[in-house]
């Protein structure tokens, strides 16, 4: 009956990391791209103006990833009911009293929330609450924010259609609070310390776990945490955060190319799809052949899907960007699930906990310096060509990176055993 209860305790975390990702990922970053084109219109400003939100969320949100992960260890349930409850302040401040520097202020409070709310909460939870198949189950919850693209973004356009944006964003933050609260009240729980200690990747507290490692035989020690292998998982998560820009950016990017809204909202759609696709894929793909192979896969795919969508600027054929964005989503998934495959690999114990936190902070890093890339590239080029076309190279050495990154761990961790002959 006690394994029965245990098992249930831990479903219901899944549960859990689902609905957070479905709703305090999915409004923060790819579903605000809907609200772009209304905001540049109502503002009369350029798309470069309204699109630093993402900057700085994403600048906020190195901060909050490499630094709150031991808060959420400590006090889980606290940080996501307050960070939760912040971001929906913000937004309905933004809807109240619209302007740039709200969206600016919008995007630093949503920054720093987020991600202890999803990005890094997930791969946390996983760990704590289960041994196996960890891979997959991170992928399904991060695929929930495919499944709330698909499911919010025609909502989203409508409603700003019928209503306008300010009353539809208003609308979009009290239901995502509604979900965060449900959720953290009645379902969220962090494991218990002898759970934690029965799993041997669990999430465990970040200072005994050193501890533990510190008194062990110097043959059995792990390698050094910073080095060659933390440089490349760095550079890798930086490009997979830059690819993973095209999902708050599709929707703009199909306006103002010379599609229509709807348009537009079905390629964000499409988007989403991908997303939810791509994350349970190769998460599957990780825990069957490697993180290499996962990223791999998801990188090649993402080159294909670039060429297709800029070609379908070019041509202005809907059937094309439609296909292009569902590849794409594939792909640039990595800007969320990425950091989970590779500290998987590359580290162990306390060390995976803090790679996590880590690599989606640099994965922040990556989506910061993307997207005025994006506009900036449409207000100097008057197209977004240069820029979809520039991603292919960045997903190539992403593959090339990535392998750098976990040979390097490889020979990282085979060096003690060497030595203790």
């Amino acid at each position: 009956m006690a394994n029965a209860r245990g098992k249930g305790r831990s479903w219901a975390q899944l549960v859990s990391c689902c609905v957070l990702c479905a709703f305090a990922f999915a409004l923060p970053l790819p579903c605000f791209g809907v609200f772009i084109s209304p905001m540049v219109a109502s503002f009369q400003s350029s798309v470069t103006d309204v699109n630093l939100y993402f900057l700085f969320l994403n600048s906020a949100a190195v901060a909050s990833c490499a630094f709150g992960t031991r808060l959420l260890v400590r006090h889980m349930r606290a940080t996501v009911a307050a960070c939760s409850a912040a971001m929906t302040a913000g937004y309905l401040l933004l809807a109240a009293f619209p302007s740039v520097a709200m969206v600016w202020a919008a995007g630093i409070v949503a920054g720093v929330c987020y991600p202890l709310c999803s990005s890094v909460l997930v791969p946390i939870v996983i760990n704590q609450w289960f041994e196996k198949g960890q891979g997959t189950l991170v992928g399904v919850s991060f695929s929930c924010v495919g499944v709330a693209g698909i499911a919010f973004g025609p909502v989203l356009a409508a409603g700003i259609s019928l209503l306008g944006w300010r009353v539809t964003l208003a609308a979009a933050a009290l239901a995502m609070e509604l979900a965060c609260g449900v959720v953290t009240a009645f379902l969220l729980r962090p494991a218990s310390k002898s759970a934690r200690a029965a799993a041997p990747d669990a999430a465990a507290d970040a200072t005994s776990a050193e501890h533990a490692v510190a008194s062990a035989s110097s043959a059995a020690a792990p390698p050094a945490y910073f080095g060659a292998t933390f440089a490349f998982m760095a550079v890798a998560s930086v490009l997979c955060g830059v690819m993973g820009d095209m999902n708050t950016q599709i929707n703009a990017i199909a306006q103002l190319s010379g599609f229509d809204p709807a348009a537009a909202a079905l390629a964000f759609s499409c988007i989403s799809a991908g997303l939810l696709v791509g994350k349970v894929a190769l998460g599957l793909l990780k825990d069957r052949r490697g993180a290499l192979a996962a990223i791999a896969f998801g990188c090649f795919l993402g080159m294909a899907s670039f060429t297709c969508i800029g070609f379908a600027v070019v041509a202005r054929s809907a059937g094309m960007l439609y296909v292009g964005a569902a590849v794409a989503g594939i792909c640039t998934c990595l800007g969320t699930v990425a950091p989970a495959l590779l500290s998987a690999e590359a580290y162990q114990g306390a060390d995976r906990v803090r790679a996590v936190g880590h690599a989606t902070a640099f994965c922040n890093v990556g989506m910061a310096l993307g997207a005025p890339v994006f506009s900036l590239c449409f207000d100097v080029a008057g197209t977004y060509l240069p820029v979809v076309f520039g991603l292919c190279p960045v997903a190539l050495c992403t593959i090339v990176t990535t392998g750098a990154c976990l040979r390097g761990a490889r020979h990282a961790t085979a060096k003690p055993s060497t030595n203790g002959r």
